[in-house]
């Protein structure tokens, strides 16, 4: 086992449900089980970007199963640069915040690079 759960961030997500106050969350999981189980509660995030690490690789329907949750929900099938996207998120958030985006708005296609 590594790392501390995603329990603990839904718990601070929860404290927030329904506010303004934005929520990203960045999660790196192997297990598609727990994935696929805590994909429900994400849906009050502005960004969730999960980082599935695990094998076998999710099917397209699984992802769609996944992604369609509500919310705002990413699924990248492959291992996390987290300074990149912790720099992107950042970027898009600023954007938003200054009014040159909308709220949120981020260019995803830069968070995929592998």
């Amino acid at each position: 086992a590594s790392g501390i759960g995603i329990t603990p961030a839904l718990g601070v997500m929860g404290q927030y449900a329904g506010s303004t106050r934005m929520k990203f969350l960045v999660w790196s999981t192997r297990s598609a089980p727990m994935l696929k189980f805590f994909a429900p509660l994400l849906g009050d995030a502005q960004l969730a970007m999960i980082f599935y690490t695990g094998r076998p690789r999710l099917e397209q329907a699984e992802l769609d199963a996944i992604t369609s949750q509500g919310g705002n929900i990413i699924v990248q099938q492959h291992r996390p640069d987290l300074l990149h996207t912790l720099e992107e998120v950042m970027r898009g958030y600023e954007k938003s915040a200054a009014g040159i985006s909308r709220a949120g708005e981020l260019d995803l296609r830069r968070l995929d690079h592998n």
